[in-house]
């Protein structure tokens, strides 16, 4: 599962998104994975840590606007 999700610093700060856009569009993002890649429990449990780290970093970002917090999901 070597797929990536790739935002540039200039794509996140170019247009402030309120908090419920941002995890619909990771959330969005993370089914259609699930429908590719999950054809395992193990991948799909995989899948559920990860997204679940993103919405916790996503929701530091959208709280703080602290770009670190998006860079420490990125090395999660």
């Amino acid at each position: 599962m070597d797929e990536k999700i790739v935002l540039t610093r200039q794509q996140i700060l170019s247009s402030a998104l309120k908090v419920s856009k941002c995890r619909s569009l990771v959330k969005r993002r993370f089914q259609s994975l699930g429908l590719k890649y999950a054809d395992s429990q193990e991948v799909r449990d995989r899948l559920t840590k990860i997204e679940k780290n993103a919405f916790h970093h996503l929701g530091k970002f959208c709280q703080s606007n602290d770009i670190d917090s998006l860079f420490s999901m990125a090395n999660t």
